[in-house]
């Protein structure tokens, strides 16, 4: 059987500097006391979990806790509280 490449991820973010630009200033508008909605989509494989990943980084730095859910495919339905469950399921 041959060698199994591994996935490597840069350490660097590269591109997507407006995006993640737009979603610190959402995280510094909620420190400085706002409410900011955000909804992150796009197809698979575009970059949605890295750039999520940087955005959790910046709000850690800054004192924020910092939590995660996330959406499982579960065929034709769903489940709709699923990513919260997960979310809070550390705390």
């Amino acid at each position: 059987m041959g060698s199994v490449s591994a996935r490597i991820s840069s350490p660097v973010f590269i591109g997507r500097s407006i995006e993640l630009t737009a979603l610190r200033d959402a995280v510094d508008a909620v420190i400085d006391g706002g409410m900011v909605p955000i909804l992150v989509a796009g197809e698979a494989g575009v970059g949605k979990t890295r750039l999520i990943g940087e955005l959790m980084t910046y709000a850690a730095d800054r004192g924020m806790r910092v939590i995660r859910g996330g959406c499982t495919n579960v065929g034709d339905g769903g489940l709709p509280y699923g990513p919260i469950v997960e979310a809070l399921r550390g705390l």
